[in-house]
């Protein structure tokens, strides 16, 4: 069937049933949760900042009603003109992160491009133009990934939009980057030995992290990291200047630590501060984790019931419609409703690996798997964050979370994704 030709009756029939069922699913969840956010009676002389208008829950539903035309669009949308106009979409995603860098500030970030009552994120169909890119990069090779001179041009690629968006500041959206890239160039042949040692000065940078939050000296444990991956150098006798690169950015680690810290924003050093030490700041940054906490462990197996959270009803957990509704999901549904979320996603995600596995264009392949890794990821930091296994990183949880780009993003995403998996016989 040809893409182009898919009329209302055809899109009915042809589309993943299971997938669409979980992506309606948890678009329905969204609005749920957020209807009961916004019309908990919320005590009076409450900050400002706690506070969530009933006005959110009646814009998501337009952001949801656009999004579904995104989706749409993206479903229908040819495979080929996509790969070939990905450089165009990487330019003016750049002319948009510089743009943005000259608005006005908001929470001490400039993160929107402002248009009278419009704003938009630049950084979110950034996330989708990075997996298209890497995608056409890598489907362009003949053979796997084997060294770090594979490395150098899909590297090159993403880090103007990275370091643009850490600028910004916005480390939660810079690690999304990483997190689609290191499992694209993983589908691409780079072995998992391989992956690890060229992580390895990141697992040091966060050893080096947790010492700092814990008041510890953490020379012996940069020693004890550069001689293991000294060592397993040296058993691998594989490119020497490749190892040379791994041994000496390990080296570096203690001193990159320590400038990467004093770049960091006070808000991002307590952050990661109180995710290594949770009794740091617990009435700070600290008390978003521990309310959240409470919440979830507070619902039980079946919860509290819908509009019943009393962590949520109180204006005890901040940011409730946006980085911790889970929270507010586990709270009132307990532990069958949070599963049930879960079970959701998880039917997307496998629907998306298969459609990843048996596609037969090279570049619908890596965009698969490209955005089974960004969704996974997104996933797996949010609902992370509010039990406390991950530092709160500002990033919403996917099609659940209030927010215009960052729905319209992911439900085009998610529309090129299904599309992939209905042609999956084109080459």
């Amino acid at each position: 069937m040809n893409s182009e030709t898919v009329g209302p009756r055809n899109f009915v029939e042809s589309i993943d049933r299971w997938a669409m069922g979980a992506i309606l699913g948890l678009l329905v969840v969204s609005l749920v949760t957020l209807y009961s956010v916004t019309h908990a009676p919320v005590p009076e002389g409450v900050s400002n900042a706690l506070e969530v208008g009933t006005g959110i829950f009646w814009r998501q539903i337009v952001w949801v009603t656009i999004g579904l035309a995104a989706f749409a669009a993206g479903y229908v949308a040819p495979t080929r003109l996509i790969e070939a106009t990905v450089w165009v979409q990487y330019g003016i995603v750049l002319a948009l992160l510089v743009l943005v860098l000259s608005m006005p500030h908001r929470a001490g970030a400039e993160r929107w491009i402002i248009l009278g009552p419009l704003q938009f994120q630049p950084s979110e169909p950034a996330k989708a133009t990075i997996i298209f890119l890497l995608a056409r990069l890598l489907a362009q090779r003949e053979r796997p990934i084997a060294g770090l001179r594979d490395l150098l041009l899909p590297l090159l690629i993403v880090l103007p939009p990275f370091a643009l968006i850490l600028k910004q500041p916005d480390l939660g959206t810079g690690l999304v980057f990483v997190a689609i890239t290191i499992p694209m160039l993983f589908w691409a042949g780079m072995r998992l030995s391989h992956v690890l040692l060229l992580t390895s000065p990141l697992l040091s940078i966060f050893l080096h992290l947790y010492c700092r939050a814990r008041g510890w000296n953490p020379l012996w444990v940069w020693i004890g990291m550069v001689v293991a991956v000294a060592a397993v150098l040296i058993w691998r006798r594989r490119n020497r200047w490749e190892s040379i690169a791994i041994l000496g950015a390990n080296l570096g680690v203690r001193l990159l630590e320590g400038a990467l810290w004093g770049r960091l924003h006070e808000y991002q050093q307590r952050r990661i501060t109180t995710f290594f030490s949770p009794d740091f700041d617990t009435l700070g940054q600290g008390y978003h984790v521990t309310q959240s906490k409470i919440a979830v462990g507070s619902g039980g197996v079946l919860g509290k019931g819908f509009l019943a959270g009393t962590q949520k009803e109180l204006a005890f957990l901040p940011a409730r419609h946006t980085d911790f509704i889970f929270s507010v999901i586990g709270e009132e549904f307990g532990y069958i409703g949070a599963l049930c979320v879960l079970a959701l996603f998880g039917i997307l995600l496998v629907r998306g690996l298969r459609y990843a596995t048996r596609a037969r264009n090279r570049f619908a392949r890596y965009v698969a798997f490209g955005i089974v890794a960004y969704i996974s990821f997104q996933l797996m930091q949010n609902v992370g964050m509010t039990v406390g296994l991950f530092p709160v990183a500002g990033i919403p949880l996917p099609l659940v979370s209030y927010g215009g780009t960052s729905l319209l993003s992911t439900l085009f995403l998610l529309g090129v994704l299904l599309g992939i998996g209905r042609r999956w016989r084109e080459y």
